[in-house]
């Protein structure tokens, strides 16, 4: 007979994926003072900052939207056994939500970092 229980494994994924997304945000905004000097150089740097921020976002809210999916579903499942839940169609679809954002994310950080070694300028010296 299949569990109805999602296993301890999928759902530490789902929350490291979630802790990952939402902890670059955080970092990046902690020590965005040093940032906002330079991505103001130049629109490709703003636009690629929005759109990281804006597919960690999509992720955490995909994650959460994951997790709230399986407790839903394991909360139906005590009544009626209807198959592993995380087999079950939204459960997948926002954990592979999270997932793409998270990868997408990723990728334009990299496209981030490569737009900004590029416009970093350095001071002259004073003599």
């Amino acid at each position: 007979m299949e569990s109805t229980e999602p296993t301890p494994v999928a759902i530490d994924l789902i929350k490291q994926l979630l802790t990952l997304a939402t902890s670059i945000v955080t970092f990046s905004a902690v020590f965005g003072k040093d940032l906002l000097v330079v991505i103001h150089q130049a629109q490709s740097l703003r636009i690629a900052v929005f759109v990281c921020w804006m597919f960690y976002l999509l992720s955490a809210i995909s994650g959460v939207l994951a997790l709230m999916a399986i407790v839903g579903w394991t909360a139906r499942a005590t009544h009626r056994s209807t198959g592993s839940v995380l087999m079950k169609a939204n459960v997948r679809f926002f954990a592979g939500l999270q997932i793409l954002f998270l990868a997408l994310s990723l990728c334009a950080t990299l496209v981030l970092g490569y737009l900004l070694s590029f416009s970093i300028t350095v001071a002259p010296a004073k003599h």
